[in-house]
């Protein structure tokens, strides 16, 4: 297969096998991640004494913006980067980096359960939203991404911020069918569902449990970041009591041996074959904690959704699959029997769920190139053209107030408070002109007695 090959393989492994499990603080999440990318996710290849650096580790967005920032830690090698990146672009330094538009009117910051049809006040938080964050995702994360870079490669590396702005290419695992439409820059290369592979062929285990199931399959699982046998006991036999109930059976991906109070209907396995599960016909529901991974899967599969946001972007994610009619948010903080019943029955009753859900499926399929191929050949544009800057949008130069047209605005303001001026001034010594000199009247004797005849 050659190159081609080479780049395939290795965007195979990084996007499907280089999940990271991360800490939930922020300060060890950036730490863990940076150590996992020397670990795991760079490769450097050498062609005709040109060198690129291949980031392909899965994170979420703190992680991923410092492993962009970590990317760049090559400065006497590296001529061009490519970013491997898990989120939407949303938002950190995307303007910055790549010259992407942000505008706050329409595009959310992911923080915020918003959609890109917000209304005033929604546009108000938005736009207020991106200060702190980019202040912070500057100075926090910023700072904590130097602090590990400096570890390895020592003080005379280059800033990060500098380094980073050389990156040529920017594949974001997301899709325009899925997620809200916004602009991309030609650097900017949509992928989403790389890490969607054809599935296997599953154990017989799971085939016998899923072809069994009469009334159809219900999956759990909140993925490798957060373990569900950590739930409050409450919230778990809310679960369970709200299962008991139903005729479906339920596969939960629960991380100890064993569940207390489990009904019949429910198995239990420490790690489940995800991509395999979601696409059996018999699954009828996924509850999910909302990471884009998980729903870009159910997503694929057109399986509908119950989904349980718990921090990063997952509530946008959540609202945005929500607005497509293809899944019910359940709030953690409300979960019981009740809650729980009545979001499941709410989409196993309500088949528009079902019909929205492999509407969007056929629409997420539908593209001339597959991910993985549009990966592959956008890799290897840049590598044969040696880092394009004809992809490098000029905005990427610019400071944020030229972006804005903030001084273009300031000229014409002052342009239009000086004629203003000069018209006001001009006035004022027209009348105080004629206030100090008036015109003197020469009029005839008897000029003002004599009324025209029309006028009497």
């Amino acid at each position: 297969m050659g190159k081609r090959g080479a780049c395939r393989r290795l965007l195979i492994h990084g996007a499907r096998d280089g999940r990271p499990t991360h800490p939930s603080l922020a300060a060890a999440l950036l730490t863990n991640n940076s150590m996992m990318f020397w670990r795991e996710g760079v490769m450097l290849q050498t062609h005709r004494n040109f060198f690129y650096i291949f980031l392909l580790t899965l994170t979420i967005s703190f992680c991923r913006v410092d492993g962009a920032r970590i990317l760049g830690v090559f400065p006497h090698l590296a001529k061009s980067h490519f970013i491997m990146d898990e989120v939407l672009m949303k938002g950190l330094a995307a303007r910055e980096r790549f010259g992407n538009p942000d505008n706050p009117a329409y595009i959310p910051v992911h923080f915020l359960a918003h959609s890109d049809k917000m209304n005033f006040y929604e546009r108000l938080l938005n736009t207020v939203a991106i200060v702190p964050i980019k202040l912070g995702y500057k100075y926090l994360v910023g700072y904590k991404s130097e602090q590990v870079a400096r570890k390895y490669f020592g003080d005379s590396l280059p800033p990060l911020e500098e380094i980073a702005r050389n990156t040529s290419l920017h594949l974001v695992n997301t899709h325009f069918s899925l997620f809200h439409p916004r602009p991309f820059v030609p650097a900017v290369v949509e992928v989403g569902g790389i890490h969607l592979g054809e599935p296997k062929k599953l154990s017989k285990e799971f085939t016998e449990f899923l072809d069994g199931a009469k009334h159809g399959v219900i999956y759990l699982s909140l993925g490798s970041t957060v373990r569900s046998d950590s739930f409050p006991e409450e919230k778990r036999l809310g679960l369970l009591q709200a299962f008991a109930q139903l005729p479906q059976k339920v596969l939960w991906k629960w991380e100890a041996d064993n569940m207390p109070d489990k009904p019949d209907n429910v198995k239990i396995a420490k790690w489940m074959p995800q991509l395999e599960i979601l696409s059996h016909p018999k699954v009828k529901v996924f509850i999910t904690h909302g990471g884009l991974m998980g729903t870009m899967e159910a997503a694929y599969f057109g399986v509908p959704m119950v989904a349980i946001p718990l921090f990063g972007d997952q509530k946008m994610n959540v609202k945005t699959f929500v607005d497509k009619g293809i899944a019910v948010k359940l709030d953690y903080n409300e979960i019981s029997k009740e809650a729980v019943l009545s979001a499941l029955r709410m989409v196993l009753e309500d088949p528009s769920y079902s019909e929205n859900a492999k509407q969007v499926a056929r629409a997420f399929r539908d593209r001339p190139l597959s991910a993985m191929d549009t990966a592959t050949y956008w890799i290897e544009y840049i590598i044969r053209h040696k880092g394009v800057q004809h992809l490098r949008s000029a905005a990427a130069d610019l400071p944020w107030y030229q972006i804005l047209l903030l001084d273009v605005i300031a000229v014409l303001l002052a342009g239009i408070v000086i004629i203003i001026y000069v018209i006001y001034c001009s006035t004022d010594t027209f009348w105080d002109h004629r206030r100090t000199n008036p015109v003197p009247l020469n009029l005839q004797p008897g000029a003002l007695t004599t009324i025209p005849q029309k006028w009497s």
